[in-house]
């Protein structure tokens, strides 16, 4: 029964992501602190940035066919800078309380969810202007913030793009999927070598560790979102923008409300 939830999760993840725009982070951490609630966060937290990963290798290449890749300069940037972010915030997560893991998590849900809510589309697409330095602090900042809370996906470094870096919206998520790709897969990385503690059990999840990543959760996660992405994808363009960003802030709100209750 694990493995047909987590497909399950993983498709409505897929469903909701690619519906809404936004990393699936924010909607599989609430549901595998729900679903798994004696699994400590500092393991939920990489199966999240697992199967973002995977999400991101595969939307970049597709961003690759259609030339909207970033520069090699600003790949190299976000390489470098993300990497020594998301080292920091994973070796940081390790000394932090995993109920207090949950409670950044949930209010910094409820920010998200207030920011949606009162945010506005970019009117006018400008000329791409590649800031290193802005960069630099992005790809850091957003590394951190996604290695400490799961956050791996646009939720993080979408804002930062839009507010911060002032990309034009055709740019926003190639470059999101790029910092992602690094801040995912250095945030994992630790996680391997980090021996989880849990009550011994018939349950399968609990034989699929290695350190404190569950390869279960994350192949059963992928397994199901790839399965519901094109769908979310055709139907984004059909509901109007301000029903999605009622919707995506409600429901941000709730799993923040269930996560921190």
């Amino acid at each position: 029964m694990d493995i047909a939830y987590l497909i399950i999760t993983g498709m409505f993840v897929g469903f909701m992501s690619s519906f809404f725009g936004i990393g699936g982070g924010s909607l599989m951490m609430p549901i595998l602190f729900m679903v798994y609630p004696d699994v400590p966060a500092q393991a939920i937290i990489p199966s999240s940035l697992g199967v973002i990963f995977l999400n991101s290798l595969i939307n970049n290449y597709h961003f690759y066919k259609e030339d909207l890749s970033p520069s090699k300069k600003i790949i190299i940037n976000l390489g470098v800078t993300c990497a020594v972010g998301a080292g920091i915030g994973a070796y940081a997560l390790h000394f932090i309380d995993s109920l207090l893991v949950k409670r950044i998590f949930g209010s910094l849900m409820i920010i998200i969810a207030a920011k949606v809510i009162f945010s506005k589309t970019q009117s006018s697409n400008t000329k791409l202007v590649e800031d290193q330095t802005k960069m630099a602090i992005t790809g850091f900042s957003g590394s951190i913030i996604s290695s400490i809370t799961g956050l791996g996906g646009g939720i993080v470094f979408v804002p930062m793009l839009v507010s911060f870096m002032r990309l034009p919206l055709i740019y926003i998520s190639p470059f999101s999927n790029v910092a992602m790709s690094f801040a995912t897969l250095i945030g994992v990385i630790p996680h391997f070598y980090y021996p989880i503690a849990l009550e011994q059990t018939s349950e399968l999840y609990t034989q699929a560790f290695i350190g404190h990543v569950n390869l279960m959760f994350i192949i059963s996660l992928f397994s199901g979102a790839i399965l519901t992405t094109k769908l979310g994808a055709k139907l984004n363009t059909k509901v109007d923008f301000k029903i999605k960003k009622v919707l995506l802030a409600g429901m941000l709100f709730l799993f923040a409300v269930k996560t921190l209750v």
